[in-house]
């Protein structure tokens, strides 16, 4: 699964909470030894960036982070369906991820 694939799963189970950038490296990232690159910061920028050109509409604000506005108005990534089983999996990996346990 790409990034932008995994940063959107992340912010889109947040349900419309703002989330702080070193908690998204911590989802993205947590799994790994070292805690990811040293630039996981420009790299969440750079992706939050990516999911605006797919349309995906977020708010971010300097003091509290990033967020999805309006999950149901957003535009799912391709290879995804509108499909309730879909976001289960989603959730529950987002959540597992996390919590450090993916």
């Amino acid at each position: 699964m790409s990034l932008v694939d995994r940063l959107y799963r992340i912010l889109y189970d947040a349900h419309e909470r703002y989330l702080r950038t070193s908690d998204i490296v911590d989802a993205l990232y947590g799994d790994q030894a070292d805690g990811g690159p040293l630039s996981a910061d420009n790299i969440v920028r750079c992706t939050i960036f990516k999911l605006r050109d797919r349309g995906v509409a977020g708010e971010t604000d300097r003091a509290q982070g990033y967020r999805i506005v309006d999950r149901t108005s957003n535009c799912l990534p391709r290879h995804w369906t509108v499909n309730s089983r879909v976001h289960t999996l989603a959730r529950r990996e987002a959540i597992a991820e996390l919590r450090g346990a993916a």
